[in-house]
């Protein structure tokens, strides 16, 4: 994993793209572990173990990255609300004054 930190200090954890390799050594040694000689389909499941491994990383790289963008989402909404409180809260104090320049 890999951690990333954003401008507010969150820190986000990330996967990295050595993910397949990784699961691919542990696919490898779960075979030998087997024998070179057990050959009773574990092949075919080996490739399809992979296959579903890597899909698995893909979708969790994309909803890291979907995650990210809403967070970034969020921070520009919280932005927004604080301009428009800092507006609206100037109103009255605009008023005040013009009131009392009257």
């Amino acid at each position: 994993m890999v951690t990333i930190s954003d401008s507010t200090g969150h820190q986000a954890r990330t996967p990295t793209q050595d993910l397949p390799t990784r699961w691919l050594r542990l696919v490898e040694e779960m075979g030998e572990a087997m024998g070179e000689g057990d050959t009773n389909g574990w092949h075919e499941y080996k490739r399809l173990l992979l296959f579903q491994l890597e899909e698995q990383a893909a979708a969790i790289t994309e909803a890291a990255a979907k995650l990210q963008a809403l967070e970034t989402s969020v921070a520009r909404l919280q932005v927004r609300a604080g301009i428009w409180g800092a507006t609206a809260g100037l109103i009255p104090v605009v008023a005040a004054l013009v009131w009392r320049l009257i």
